[in-house]
């Protein structure tokens, strides 16, 4: 969900200021406090990009346009290609 570096910071906070007599745990007890709110609009944001990536993909494996709404006309038709 690209929260890598987000993780990897408070890591490396809560790790780095920990001989601080607590300030790293108490730093990231917050942050990961005020994260809990923001997850369920992550999770929502994640699901939606995946949904818009699966419809695109299935909208070009049909070759369909979204812009114009219709499907192409193929460029050969069967009767051609038996005449060739």
């Amino acid at each position: 969900m690209g929260k890598t570096g987000s993780a990897v910071a408070m890591t490396l906070i809560f790790f780095a200021a920990s001989w601080l007599y607590l300030i790293g745990p108490i730093v990231c007890t917050i942050w990961a406090l005020i994260d809990v709110f923001f997850i369920n609009k992550w999770l929502k944001q994640n699901r939606q990009a995946i949904e818009n990536k699966v419809t695109q993909d299935l909208l070009y494996a049909r070759n369909y346009h979204p812009i114009t709404g219709q499907e192409p006309v193929s460029q050969g038709s069967d009767s051609e290609t038996e005449q060739n």
